[in-house]
């Protein structure tokens, strides 16, 4: 006869490789038609893309300088042509208030305006 813990331990060990087994089987029958239903990308191929923060927000700040007479909106952690993104920024914050800081990869906004700026950026589909 056998100590309960051995008949125990083969008993697992055989209901474990059967469900393996189950699994395998169940994941190799499902088919997946369309691949553009997995990639989340936004549906134009952009020539940027903004990477989101560790808490899964967009990467959009506000500072101020000069003593706070000097008001800015940053967006950081832009990857790709940074001229792509500012061309389309500058329709609606002007061409004269939009600047690309080319050291740490952000474009400066003169102003608050991080909200028009999120809402431009989840239009986009980031």
């Amino acid at each position: 006869m056998f100590p309960i813990s051995q008949s125990i331990s083969k008993i697992s060990k055989s209901s474990i490789q059967l469900c393996r087994q189950m699994t395998i089987r169940h994941l190799s029958t499902i088919k997946v038609s369309d691949q553009s239903t997995i990639a989340s990308k936004p549906s134009t191929q952009l020539r940027y893309f903004i990477q989101r923060t560790s808490f899964k927000s967009l990467p959009i700040y506000t500072e101020f300088k000069n003593n706070g007479s000097r008001k800015l909106t940053i967006i950081r952690k832009i990857e790709g042509d940074l001229n792509a993104l500012k061309s389309d920024l500058d329709p609606l914050f002007g061409k004269e208030n939009v600047s690309i800081k080319k050291i740490n990869n952000s474009i400066l906004i003169k102003g608050i305006c991080s909200r028009e700026v999120r809402q431009f950026l989840s239009k986009k589909g980031f």
